[in-house]
C-alpha cells in the first residue's frame, strides 16, 4: 500500500513514505493543489497511476534510526508498554518483521510488486527538505513557495523520543542497521 498524491497544475506526483515528511506534505495539499490521495494501488507506474509527463518526487529519511525511533512510538502509541518492558518491546519490533506501514524499509516504498525500481525524479532528504524542495522547484521552473518550518509535522513527542533513544544500546543499534541495510546502502549513508 502506498499514498500517492498528484498535482496536475504542478504535474507533479508526491509519492509518500511513511515516517518520512508524509504528514508534513499532506499539511501543504492545498499549496499544491493535489487531489484526493490515491491509496493502496496495484503499482505506481501501474495502469491505475500513469503520468509519464509527470515528475515524481519523494522524501526519504537517511537516518534510519531515528526512523525507527519515530516508526516504533507511532505503532506503540496506544499499547501502554511499561518502561521495564520497553528495551524488549523494541527488540520485538525490529524482530517482528511484520512490515507495517511505518516500519517498512524506505526502499520497499520505491519498489514495485515484480520488484523492479520505480524510478522518481526527486529524492527529497528529510534532514535537508527545505534546501532540497527549493533546489527541486527551480530546476523544475515552478513557481511555489512553501516554507517547510510552518507545517512540520511533530508526530512524536521529543520527550517520547529521548526515552527510546535511552535504550538504543549497541545491540539494538545493530539490529536497527540490519534490518535496515538496504535503506543504508540505496541512501548512500
Amino acid at each position: 500500500m502506498f499514498c500517492l498524491f498528484v498535482s496536475h497544475k504542478y504535474k507533479l506526483c508526491y509519492y509518500g513514505i511513511p515516517k518520512c515528511g508524509s504528514s508534513s506534505m499532506r499539511g501543504f495539499r492545498g499549496e499544491f493543489e493535489f487531489e484526493e490521495p490515491i491509496y493502496n494501488v496495484g503499482t505506481f507506474n501501474g495502469t491505475n497511476v500513469n503520468y509519464p509527463e509527470y515528475k515524481k518526487f519523494t522524501i526519504c529519511r537517511p537516518n534510519i534510526i531515528d526512523r525507527f525511533v519515530s516508526a516504533y512510538i507511532e505503532d506503540h502509541k496506544n499499547r501502554n508498554v511499561r518502561i521495564e518492558d520497553t528495551r524488549s518491546s523494541i527488540i520485538d519490533y525490529i524482530d517482528k518483521n511484520d512490515n507495517t506501514a511505518h516500519n517498512t524499509r524506505q526502499i520497499d516504498w520505491l519498489i514495485d510488486e515484480n520488484g523492479s525500481n520505480i524510478e522518481m525524479d526527486y529524492i527529497l532528504n528529510l534532514s535537508n527538505l527545505q534546501y532540497d524542495f527549493d533546489k527541486m522547484i527551480v530546476d523544475l521552473k515552478i513557481d511555489l513557495k512553501i516554507d517547510f518550518s510552518t507545517n512540520i509535522a511533530r508526530v512524536n513527542k521529543k520527550e517520547d523520543k529521548k526515552m527510546i533513544y535511552e535504550f538504543l544500546d549497541e545491540e539494538i543499534i545493530n539490529k536497527i542497521i540490519k534490518r535496515y541495510h538496504e535503506d543504508t546502502i540505496f541512501l548512500k549513508i
